[in-house]
């Protein structure tokens, strides 16, 4: 069993001390896949880890105010999923929130990433930045930072979903982070962690 070792303090915050790479797979204008695969010399694939329904009280604050429309929040969906190279070694991992209601029509099938699967049901709107900042990398025993970003993606019909992915910190240099600002606290409520 490999130690678990933690920073103790986030890198600091300068954009301009960011690979190019880095800089390149922070836009939102969807080649991370295209950039995540020439960085590695292979194709990437989704592999989806998880998927479940979430009570509104379970799911962070921070993502709670943005998903809530006129009515409050109503139940979401959860899906866990990461890209992957041919041997199997993660080089991105997401967390999307998603309306339960709407989840068998936005929900992409088996293999295909989320951005891709809206865009081919040409429900895919818009998809707006909402943070990028240093994160913890929870795929490998020696917890080290990663660069994330965070986004709501507006789909048609009226779903939104919010993202949050983080990227490989032995593909991705996460020496500092460029930033609309701080990452959000995606902590569950202290009463709802399991």
């Amino acid at each position: 069993m490999v130690p678990v070792t933690e920073p103790t303090e986030l890198p600091p915050l300068r954009p301009w001390s960011y690979p190019e790479v880095t800089r390149l797979l922070l836009t939102f204008d969807g080649s991370a896949i295209r950039l995540l695969a020439g960085l590695v010399g292979s194709p990437v694939q989704m592999v989806v880890d998880a998927q479940q329904p979430v009570a509104p009280q379970a799911v962070p604050p921070v993502v709670r105010e943005a998903l809530a429309g006129e009515g409050g929040l109503a139940p979401l969906v959860l899906q866990r999923s990461r890209l992957i190279t041919p041997q199997g070694v993660t080089v991105s991992g997401c967390h999307a929130y998603l309306p339960a209601r709407q989840a068998a029509s936005l929900l992409p099938p088996s293999g295909t990433p989320l951005l891709h699967h809206l865009a081919q049901q040409q429900s895919l709107l818009a998809c707006r930045p909402v943070s990028f900042a240093p994160r913890h990398w929870p795929y490998a025993g020696e917890r080290r930072w990663s660069v994330g970003r965070d986004y709501l993606v507006d789909c048609r019909g009226g779903g939104r979903i919010w993202v949050s992915e983080q990227f490989s910190p032995d593909r991705i240099p996460a020496a500092a982070a460029p930033g609309l600002g701080a990452a959000p606290d995606l902590t569950p409520p202290a009463g709802d962690r399991a």
